[in-house]
């Protein structure tokens, strides 16, 4: 299985492995991964950049901590109704699908993720993102120090739920960046960047994490599209 990128031209091919050269006299570069769905796409790439977010770091007074909390639960709130908007909107349809969903609702709900980061809004006078993103970094650690794939996969989506609740601590809402007819080019993808994806546009799918249980794969099989990952 490869990918390979000719300037803005992404070639997918899953399941078998062949060299191409362009006309364009330029030299391919060819990257190997899993083949997460099969078939074959070719069209330009439409890479979807999610790169660290800049977030506020300030030491709060105590007369502040009770609005900060209230305003990150308020973000987890949101992030689960969220969620919970796009589950129901696949009823029916993918059950791989909705059970990561569900897996990402769980998260929400979990203290070691929301207590841990309340406890720190509380003890270490920290703003909610300052605070979310050290715990989010923490449970990181745990999983990178398990050598098994499934564990390094829920990494993946420990960091698509922070990252989600940053954003909406942010108050910044993802929108899609997805050129239509294109094979979209990402590290990892999580359930709110698939509902941004349109399937009948969608060429295929590329990332650099994940693995074949992986969100990215079951989009892809869902979808009948080509990914490698």
């Amino acid at each position: 299985m490869v990918w390979a990128i000719w300037f803005d031209l992404v070639l997918v091919k899953s399941d078998f492995i062949e060299n191409r050269n362009m006309d364009s006299g330029v030299e391919a570069k060819e990257f190997k991964g899993i083949g997460a769905s099969a078939g074959i796409a070719i069209g330009p790439a439409s890479v979807v950049d999610r790169r660290a977010l800049k977030l506020p770091k300030t030491h709060l007074e105590e007369s502040q901590l009770d609005k900060e909390v209230d305003r990150f639960l308020k973000a987890v709130d949101s992030c689960f109704n969220d969620l919970e908007k796009i589950k129901q909107g696949l009823a029916g349809k993918s059950a791989e699908h909705s059970s990561i969903i569900e897996a990402h609702q769980l998260m929400l709900k979990d203290e070691l993720l929301v207590d841990a980061t309340v406890k720190k809004i509380r003890e270490e006078f920290k703003n909610c993102e300052w605070a979310l993103r050290e715990t989010v970094q923490g449970i990181t650690k745990v999983f990178d120090a398990v050598a098994n794939d499934t564990f390094r996969e829920r990494r993946s989506d420990i960091q698509f739920v922070g990252e989600n609740l940053l954003r909406k601590c942010l108050g910044q809402e993802k929108t899609s960046d997805v050129t239509p007819h294109s094979i979209v080019v990402a590290h990892d993808l999580g359930p709110s960047d698939a509902v941004l994806l349109n399937p009948e546009t969608l060429l295929g799918l590329v990332t650099d994490g994940g693995g074949t249980t992986s969100h990215t794969a079951i989009v892809a099989r869902h979808h009948g599209v080509p990914a490698v990952v």
